[in-house]
């Protein structure tokens, strides 16, 4: 993955060095791309789980449209799943005072969508119905943390 985070702060960038302890209008946006250098299949079969969260004691307004939004403790924990093989954009924006972030996590996660019925699920394809364990989406569960190599 090509992963780049911008961050503006009303209405101009800002490195992230430079905006602890700033206020105003700020928009994280991430960028999700293929690595045109990676010869792996990461992108290709595993999705991308993004989590930031935010203090809401400096952060309000919040808005992240496409998120999982939760209530942890003081903040708001902003999470998105990534689907293999496709490029992503997503922006966050608030309004904030004296402003600190912890740092954004980032996971490869190979899929598991069991569907969890205890039965074959039939789907229809070409005519014939097919037992789940012969579907394409019937993965194992992996994970791959940031803090291994991404790249092969």
């Amino acid at each position: 993955w090509v992963v780049k985070l911008t961050y503006t702060l009303d209405g101009q960038e800002i490195s992230p060095d430079e905006l602890g302890g700033k206020s105003g209008a700020l928009a994280i946006r991430l960028q999700v791309s293929r690595d045109p250098g990676c010869t792996g299949d990461f992108f290709d079969k595993y999705a991308l789980q993004v989590t930031m969260s935010l203090d809401t004691d400096l952060a309000r307004n919040i808005s992240a449209p496409g998120a999982t939004v939760a209530n942890v403790g003081g903040k708001k924990q902003l999470s998105y799943i990534l689907l293999p093989g496709a490029d992503s954009d997503v922006t966050v924006t608030a309004d904030v005072t004296d402003f600190v972030m912890d740092a954004v996590s980032l996971n490869g996660v190979r899929l598991n969508l069991n569907l969890g019925t205890g039965r074959a699920v039939p789907v229809l394809r070409d005519g014939r119905r097919r037992p789940r364990e012969q579907l394409p989406f019937a993965y194992e569960a992996e994970s791959l943390s940031a803090e291994s190599r991404i790249r092969d």
